[in-house]
């Protein structure tokens, strides 16, 4: 509802549930909350790519795809996933759902 209605105002609230939530589904749902309103920002996806639950960081992985070109800081970040302990991560890594861009 927030996406649809456009809950631009909801932002700062979404972001500090990126972070202090305890529950993972939580921050998942803000995460791609926060994409749909275009108002996720580098910060919050870098601390996603290091939150504590496997299912967050490959998410983040998958939302942060289209800016590993442009974002050295979560390139890296991404990059420091592929000896992640749940191979999931490291799979989601492998297997980008980009469409890679032509030169």
């Amino acid at each position: 509802m927030l996406v649809w209605r456009g809950g631009d105002a909801a932002t700062s609230e979404l972001e500090a549930l990126c972070t202090t939530s305890e529950n993972p589904l939580a921050r998942l749902h803000a995460l791609y909350t926060l994409a749909g309103l275009r108002k996720l920002e580098d910060k919050v996806l870098a601390t996603a790519l290091q939150d504590r639950s496997a299912g967050v960081r490959r998410h983040a992985i998958r939302l942060a795809e289209h800016r590993l070109d442009s974002s050295t800081a979560l390139a890296n970040l991404a990059s420091s996933l592929v000896a992640d302990a749940d191979p999931s991560v490291p799979l989601q890594l492998a297997h980008p759902t980009r469409q890679p861009t032509a030169p």
